[in-house]
């Protein structure tokens, strides 16, 4: 079954063959991130988990997009680099803040113009989400919360993590 729906081709990969290539190097990138406390967490044990999920969102991004992360991925690769670790090290601001003040130091620090762009994503976003709460409150009432004033130790809200999301592509 196609993940794409029957989507047409999007340059030389087919939308389902970029949609794999970016899972299959996130995937590897999670395989290494490290957990908070020590060891491994359990959804990195998860790969059919973790594919459905992420896949899911591949899907609704243009193929511009996926192009684009996918480049960054590749980059990352070859330097060496773990994109999936700095995103949920950043998301460790407010759901981890005591572990974060320790590594924060280490994160490479966002260009202006990219903060820019990650807060008005942001806040667009949020308006969205709390516009389905709205309209929806019955079938979202299980996600994440929305805003970070609700993230905890193990709490990530959709703010948070859209955050760490953005900060990993590039401008």
């Amino acid at each position: 079954m196609s993940l794409c729906c029957g989507l047409p081709e999007v340059g030389p990969l087919a939308r389902d063959e970029l949609v794999a290539q970016v899972l299959l190097l996130e995937w590897a990138m999670f395989q290494s991130v490290p957990n908070v406390g020590g060891g491994r967490s359990a959804c990195q044990e998860k790969r059919e988990d973790f594919e459905i999920h992420r896949g899911g969102q591949f899907l609704s991004w243009s193929d511009a997009a996926l192009r684009s992360y996918l480049t960054d991925l590749e980059e990352a690769q070859r330097a060496g680099e773990n994109l999936l670790t700095l995103k949920y090290a950043r998301m460790m601001e407010t759901t981890s803040p005591e572990e974060y003040a320790k590594i924060a130091h280490r994160l490479p620090p966002l260009a202006p113009e990219a903060a820019k762009w990650i807060e008005e994503i942001v806040e667009i976003s949020l308006a969205w989400e709390e516009d389905l709460v709205r309209r929806y409150p019955h079938v979202l009432r299980r996600g994440r919360p929305i805003r970070r004033s609700a993230d905890a130790r193990n709490v990530t809200s959709v703010e948070t993590y859209l955050r760490g999301e953005l900060a990993t592509c590039s401008v």
